[in-house]
Parts: structure tokens; C-alpha cells; sequence
């Protein structure tokens, strides 16, 4: 019989709390499609768990995966480039191309701090992580240029250091790189990840993958996973 919040024990909290992390953590929507070249499949991860289950590492809020299986279906290579892939909203008309790995966790992450002197005060310089571009728009760096705090004197003496974040960025970087899709000539089967930027919430019905490319055109729309 169904257990009551009242007969569950501690262990079954937590195993119930667990079951549901674990069911959170997988892809929303799937796709798929072919042509005479070219056969996709697709899965779309948007819930932060299920990223970090994927990924071992948490996007910036606003970012997407999806998970692609890409299968030539003629003797001849097919050329495939990721930015043949479009994601599409039916929703608000968002459509965009993939960030590069690059985009979303740039290695650049030197501050330049100023320390206090005449006057006091602290400069930074912020080479944070770069992403952005949502709804076509161009990247854009996270915490914008840099900026001021007091008063800042004509002379002082200039102290720099790695931010913490430095080491957690590199391996977000190292992982989005191994895990990204293949591009070029396909003479065989490829899979891998892309990285979209993709604003609010949408139903799998309001999202549909385009892909125009010199192995054709596909146009497919999501479809609810049934977990």
C-alpha cells in the first residue's frame, strides 16, 4: 500500500527524495529524424539537475544540452558543422546556434586587484566567463567590464591573482570539449553534445531542433520523454 507522510521513516525521506533527484535528472524532450544523407536523434536536458547529472558540472542559468546521435546514411562523407543545428521556440520566437565550449567557460579569469593606498580604494578588471547571445544576441561577458569601488588614487600599487574560480572553470572547459559533437566529414556515426542558450520554460511541444546543412534539411519537433 502507498505509504502516508506519516508512516515514512527518516531512510525513507531520503530514499523517496533521492528516487525523485534521480528521476528529475534525465532529458525532457526527444526528437528524431532522416533523410536520404543524414539520420538524427536528439535529447534535450533544461532542468539544472539533470545537467549536472550529464555533466558532472552545473551551465549558467539560460543554457541548454542537448545530446545528439548523428548517423551518415550514404557510402559518401557527410559534412556536418554545429552550427548546421538550430534551436527553435514557438513559444516567444527564440531561435539560436550553439555556444562553443569557449563561450561558456573561457580560461581568461585574471582579476587585477589594486591595493588600498592613498585615498583607498579597490579596481578590478573582470576576464570572467563569456556566454550570452540569447535569442541571437551577441555573447556577452558575465558581470560586465570591470569597474571601481572608492576612491581611486593616481598611483598605487597593483597586486594581481588567479580567481578561485580559475581551476573549476578550466575543468568545465576541458569537459565541454571532450563531450562536444564531431563535426566534419561523417563517414560513420558520431555523438556528443551541444550547448544552447535557451531563455524561460517551454514545453517539448514549443521547441522544435532545425538542421540545415549539405546533408539536407530536417525539421523536428520535441516530443515529452516518458519518464
Amino acid at each position: 500500500m502507498p505509504l502516508s507522510p506519516q508512516r515514512l521513516t527518516g531512510g525513507s525521506i531520503v530514499l523517496a527524495l533521492a528516487i525523485a533527484a534521480w528521476a528529475g535528472a534525465g532529458p525532457l524532450a526527444e526528437t528524431a529524424g532522416e533523410n536520404s544523407q543524414i539520420k538524427i536523434r536528439a535529447r534535450l536536458y533544461t532542468e539544472p539537475e539533470a545537467i549536472r547529472h550529464l555533466l558532472g558540472q552545473s551551465l549558467p542559468e539560460g543554457v541548454v544540452v542537448l545530446e545528439l546521435e548523428v548517423q551518415p546514411k550514404s557510402r559518401e562523407p557527410v559534412q556536418v558543422w554545429r552550427d548546421d543545428f538550430l534551436l527553435r521556440s514557438f513559444k516567444d520566437g527564440q531561435a539560436s546556434e550553439p555556444f562553443t565550449p569557449e563561450e561558456l567557460a573561457s580560461e581568461s579569469v585574471l582579476r587585477v586587484y589594486v591595493a588600498p593606498g592613498k585615498g583607498g580604494g579597490i579596481m578590478s578588471e573582470d576576464r570572467g566567463p563569456v556566454w550570452g547571445g540569447l535569442g541571437g544576441g551577441r555573447p556577452r561577458r558575465v558581470g560586465g567590464e570591470g569597474g571601481s569601488i572608492g576612491n581611486t588614487p593616481t598611483e598605487q600599487k597593483v597586486e594581481t591573482r588567479v580567481d578561485q574560480q580559475d581551476s573549476q572553470q578550466k575543468e568545465l572547459l576541458r569537459i565541454l570539449q571532450q563531450r562536444l559533437l564531431p563535426e566534419g566529414k561523417l563517414t560513420g556515426p558520431v555523438s556528443g553534445l551541444l550547448y544552447f542558450p535557451l531563455r524561460g520554460k517551454h514545453k517539448p511541444a514549443q521547441l522544435q531542433l532545425d538542421f540545415r546543412g549539405t546533408g539536407g534539411k530536417l525539421y523536428l519537433p520535441f516530443r515529452r520523454t516518458g519518464r
